[in-house]
């Protein structure tokens, strides 16, 4: 997984936006220094947009498509929508689906200057940057580890979508037990897998399961 420095704080007025912190008084307005003009390479970070729930991947691919029209593509190279792939068990079962984990959220990479901000808020559907009244607030190196991770490890070992609690009562849908009616004894969510007390031969017997290999009963 690919690690993000994230430097500066990016703070914002009506004329743009700057990084006080690392160039001063003379620090860049929308990318060009303020007293001789040139551009200035501005430290990309991530922000949070906020848009309309189920639009996501069509608005993430709307803004790419956009950058690339308007010949932004280098300020904004990223645009992520958080998914991960998890199992879900249905009649014993497994099906892998893909689901949003932040619904109503778009994440960027980018460069923020003045063309990039009305780029993102000119797009149907999106409502704004996550931040103070509106004002784009970088995401945290911390947060945006966590949501990357998150990603990867979704892609690397689906996680399984359902809860158990023990005395509840489940059906063994695969294995050498299947179709036996059991009480699960002892839950291991890290390792989504139960003790389930069976009844063999009029015995009640506990076996190991794998969360995928039960049922609930209703």
């Amino acid at each position: 997984m690919r690690r993000f420095e994230l430097r500066a704080d990016f703070l914002f007025t009506s004329a743009g936006y700057w990084p006080d912190m690392i160039y001063g008084y003379d620090a860049p307005i929308d990318g060009l220094h303020r007293k001789t003009g040139t551009r200035v390479q501005m430290a990309k970070r991530w922000y949070s947009v906020s848009v309309l729930s189920n639009f996501e991947k069509k608005i993430a691919e709307q803004i790419r498509t956009t950058a690339e029209e308007q010949g932004l593509s280098e300020q904004i190279d990223e645009v992520l929508v958080p998914t991960e792939e998890v199992i879900e068990v249905r009649r014993g079962k497994k099906v892998t689906t893909e689901r949003r984990f932040m619904p109503g959220y778009v994440l960027v990479h980018m460069e923020m200057s003045d063309q990039g901000y009305h780029l993102i808020n000119s797009i149907n559907r999106v409502t704004g940057f996550l931040g103070p009244q509106g004002r784009p607030m970088p995401m945290r190196d911390a947060e945006v580890q966590a949501i990357l991770g998150r990603v990867q490890e979704g892609e690397e070992a689906p996680r399984t979508l359902i809860h158990f609690e023990i005395g509840e009562k489940v059906k063994v849908a695969d294995g050498p037990f299947e179709d036996f009616d059991g009480m699960i004894e002892e839950v291991d969510d890290d390792n989504q897998r139960l003790k389930v007390s069976v009844s063999i031969f009029g015995r009640e017997t506990p076996v190991e399961l794998e969360y995928t290999q039960v049922i609930k009963q209703t």
